[in-house]
Formats: structure tokens, sequence, C-alpha cells
């Protein structure tokens, strides 16, 4: 074969590929349209069928998971009608005041501020009453509407649990004028929540260089969620009377599995109705505090300074120490929160009775530069990697002073501010075995392509603390319940209860120190000696007409346990 015969047949080959990719562009692409989107082309049709300015919104559903598996919606789309005015066609004002009048949530309902209001002929549009019902507008459906009315086909974005685990989901408001996630999962995930002209666009040669996750969060599909709705339901219930009760400024609680970093539920109060998210008085409250504030927790640090010291095998539970209700540290004097001293103890007395006197003098023995040292390798001071948006981390500056007396004052909760979440994943590892988990909210991504993706969180860093360390520290808070915050091994019959609380001074950020009528309480417990999966923390800040942690939260810690025990049908294991 000649040369020039060799090239044609590869020009041949290199055309009938060509074509038959082309084809199966073609091919897929006609897929795509007839089938994958099907849906959306179809509600652009029927849509016209009421005027060209119908809303088109569309969006993924974001799913709770029960403990059996079953999926329940608890952001999903809703079908409707709006009513729209256009004023300067309006001829009949006589007749559109008498059809809408029953639409008018207004109290005052005369036919003169109706006329101002809705047929000033200067106003172009008016969106008179959205998201109704087919039975709420029937009556204009069935009947030729006059000039300058008429009735649109919309969908919206519901929720049909309406204020559960509301600074959680987030949800979903104008931007200028692109509809977006606003807060929570529906900001974070809105990459894959988003449809349609909402959707970020992107070309083939940015999808390339992203990196996995970025590729995971920007490819269409609906979120699941490893909150369980009856266990949400009872927190829920649980947290709204502990601030109702105590007349807090606010209240939280969070349920996670130690092991694995899943939360099965998470509550806030005050919260507010995702469907009607703008009617709340400040936006501050569509944050969500586990992530985004930080607080002085208190004596609930205790053990994460017992932990350290235990590690390095400066002490043992066994080991003595005489309180004299004070100690010194460099020209301050420390008490204990009653200014009384128990004389000679051991570091178990320590952590049960909540010594201050007794922590700052192991923190003089651990010493500076280890108390820095673990207090990162816990994790303060740096975000959980949680996915919720605007994650903050604390503030440890005062461990990198050169005194004592900031390490002293650290190891009693005062001084270093940190983020519930951080607390949660420190306090996790104190009882897992000594690794950081990643705190989530999401287990898996269901893409609108067909398939699935089980998002996974590796450990982000292991021996935080020994195995040995662990158990010891384990033992040490379940002993806490048994001697001191009851004075049984019964506190939940057949059940080790690990537990610490922490009652902090609120800082004053006005006039600096801090307030000596004003409290944090703080708490975190677990179930189980050998391989806890259920842990919680809860908080109250400024609860009123009482002093002590656990006072307002033990009693909430006990409740929640025995529905966790009930509920999961948890063995016991004494």
């Amino acid at each position: 074969m000649s040369d020039r015969q060799s090239i044609t047949k590869k020009r041949i080959s290199f055309l009938s590929f060509v074509v038959a990719a082309l084809g199966i562009v073609i091919i897929l692409r006609l897929l795509q349209l007839q089938v994958i989107e099907h849906k959306k082309y179809s509600e652009r049709a029927d849509a016209l069928h009421f005027s060209s300015r119908s809303t088109i919104f569309d969006r993924g559903f974001i799913f709770l998971n029960t403990k059996d598996g079953e999926s329940i919606k608890i952001a999903s789309v809703k079908d409707g009608y709006k009513i729209i005015i256009n004023p300067e066609n309006v001829t009949q004002k006589d007749l559109v005041y008498e059809l809408l009048i029953p639409f008018l949530d207004s109290d005052d309902k005369s036919k003169e501020s109706f006329f101002a209001d809705y047929l000033n002929p200067d106003k172009k549009y008016i969106e008179y009453k959205d998201e109704l019902s087919y039975d709420e507008v029937s009556s204009l459906l069935n009947q030729k509407l006059p000039f300058g009315i008429r009735v649109e086909k919309m969908r919206w974005r519901y929720y049909p649990a309406n204020n559960t685990a509301a600074q959680t989901i987030g949800f979903v408001a104008y931007n200028e004028d692109k509809l977006d996630g606003r807060y929570g999962i529906e900001r974070y995930y809105d990459g894959v929540l988003a449809r349609g002209e909402d959707r970020a666009s992107t070309n083939f040669f940015t999808e390339l260089f992203r990196s996995k996750k970025e590729k995971i969060l920007n490819k269409e599909g609906d979120v699941y969620l490893s909150i369980e709705p009856k266990v949400q339901s009872f927190l829920d219930g649980i947290i709204s009377d502990t601030q109702d009760k105590w007349n807090s400024q606010a209240t939280g609680g969070i349920i996670i599995n130690p092991k694995n970093g899943e939360i099965y539920a998470i509550s806030i109060s005050p919260n507010f109705d995702l469907n009607e998210f703008e009617n709340v008085e400040y936006t501050s409250l569509y944050s969500n505090p586990f992530a985004e504030r930080v607080y002085e927790l208190g004596s609930v640090i205790k053990p994460l300074f017992i932990a350290t010291g235990l590690d390095l095998g400066v002490i043992t539970p066994e080991s003595r120490y005489y309180d004299n209700g004070s100690i010194w540290v460099e020209d301050k004097e420390i008490f204990n929160f009653d200014k009384k001293g128990r004389g000679d103890v051991s570091m178990q007395d320590v952590l049960g009775q909540s010594l201050n006197t007794g922590m700052v003098d192991l923190s003089l023995k651990i010493g500076k530069d280890n108390i820095r040292k673990y207090m990162y390798e816990f994790g303060l001071g740096e975000q959980t990697g949680i996915d919720i948006p605007n994650e903050t981390k604390g503030l440890l500056k005062n461990l990198e002073s050169p005194r004592n007396l900031e390490y002293a004052t650290a190891s009693f909760g005062q001084g270093i501010a940190i983020t519930p979440l951080e607390a949660v994943r420190a306090f996790s590892s104190l009882i897992n075995g000594g690794y950081l988990v990643t705190p989530h909210i999401a287990t898996k991504i269901s893409y609108s392509e067909g398939l699935e993706e089980e998002l996974s969180y590796e450990p982000q860093k292991m021996s935080t603390i020994t195995k040995e360390t662990s158990d010891t520290i384990k033992a040490m808070l379940i002993k806490n319940v048994d001697e001191y915050y009851h004075g049984k091994p019964t506190f939940l019959d057949g059940y080790s209860i690990g537990a610490k609380t922490g009652t902090a001074q609120i800082p004053n950020l006005v006039d600096g120190g801090y307030y000596t009528d004003r409290n944090m309480h703080s708490f975190f417990g677990f179930i189980g000696n050998d391989d806890p999966e259920f842990m919680v923390f809860l908080y109250t800040i400024y609860p009123k007409g009482i002093r002590y942690a656990a006072q307002t939260l033990l009693p909430p810690f006990m409740d929640i346990s025995e529905y966790l025990v009930s509920y999961y049908d948890l063995p016991p294991d004494r």
C-alpha cells in the first residue's frame, strides 16, 4: 500500500471515529432530555398554561434516616399557586376587590386601602398572595378573571417538620436575584441541592481540576442525614423544657456517636419555623451556635487536663493532693467554687468534687509546654470539619502565655473559649480510645444521574491519648456518676453512665472581668463502659434562680439516657 493510500485510510478511520463519537453524544443528550431531565422540561411546559412569568423552582430533597433505615423528608418542594396583580391593566376595580379581599391578611380590608395599596396604576406588578393550595384558589381558577389579575402556578421550598433542627437544616432565600441555601445544610450542600438556573455554572476544564470534595459538593442530587427523627424530636422537647424551666438565654444539646462522629440529634432553643423564617425578630437566630460561637465552658473541661496528666504519668486516679480551699499562682489566689478545703483527697475526688485547687496543682505538674501540646492535640483551637457553614475555632491565646497563671485558670475552663463542637470532639476522644472523629450530619448523597456517594469521614488524628489513658479517664467519669452525682451505682440500673458538669462565669464584654450573677452551665455524658455509642453534650446560658449545672442539666441528661436505652434497646453492661 502506498503512503498516499495509507494516509487516506487513516483519515477515513479518524472521520469514522468522530462521527461515531458524535452519534454517542447525541444519543446520550437525547437520553438526558427525554429520561433524566423529563420532569424538568415537563414542568416548564406545564407552566406555560399559566403564565410566561410562572416561577419554576426546583431543588433537591434533604432526608432524615430512622434507626430502621427509613428515609423521611425534612426539606422538600411544594406545588401551589400565587395571585398576581398588574394594576395598570385593571379596569373593573370593584370586581377585583370582591374577588381578592378574602385572601388579604391585613385587618384593614376597606376598599379605599385596597385600591391605594394594590390597584395604584403607578405600580406595574404586585405579588398579592403566594404559596396557596389548589383548594384556596379553585374559585379563581374556575372562572374567567378580569383584566389585571391572574393566577400562576409556583413551587417553593417546604419544611414538613417546621422548626425541627432549624439552625442545622437552614433555609432557601433570595441572595440578590438568585435563590440559594443561606444557612445550615441548605447552604453547605447548595451545590448538590440547587437545580436549573440556581446551580453554579462550571466548565469541563474547571471540573478536571476540582478536588474530590469539590466534585461531591457540586454534583446535582439529594442529601441524606444521620439525624434520627424520633431522637431529634425527643431532644427538641428536652431542650425546650429546660430552656423554659430556667428562663435561660439559650439552651442546646447534641447526641453524637463518639466512635465515628455521626450526629443523631442537634437541638437549639430558641429556634424558628423554617417555613416562616422571615418572621424572626433577630437574624442572629439563624446561626448555629454549636459551630459558630465560642464559650468559656468551665469545669466540664477538667477531664481533658486529667487525661493529660494520666497520659504523661504524672498522676493516677489514686494520687493524693492536700486541698486547703485555695492555692496561689504567681500573684493570684485561686479558690474552689465554694471556697472550702477538703483536706487529703485523691485525683478521683478532685474530678468528682470539681476542685479547682487540685486542677491548678495538676497544671503545674504537667507544665506549660505539655498543656499547650495536648490541648492542641485534643483539637482545641481548630475547626472540626463539620458540614455546617461558618464554622469558627476556639480562642486559645492564653496557652501561648509565658505565665503559669493562664495555664492554671485554663485547667478549670477559664480564659480559653471554644466552640461546643470542639468540646464534643475532644470529649469523644476521651472515651473512644484516643482519636479525633469528624462530627458530621450528612452520610450520603444520591445523585440525580442515579449514582450514590457514601460520605466517609476518617479520624483526623490518632492517639491524642493512649487507649490505656482513655480507659482510665472513662472509668473515672463513670465512678464520678456512681459516687458523686448519685451516691450508688444504680443511677440507671444495669448501665454504666459517665459524666462531668461545668459551671462557668460569663465574661462581661463591656466592663471586663466576669459577671458575678450570670453563669453558663455545660454537661457531657455517655452510656456504656466497653464501647459507648452515644455521647450527649448539653449547655444552657444564664439560667435564672439556679447555680450549678448538676441541678439544671443532670436531670435532662438522665431522661435522654433512659430514652436512648429504651429506643435502641441497648443491652446492659453491668
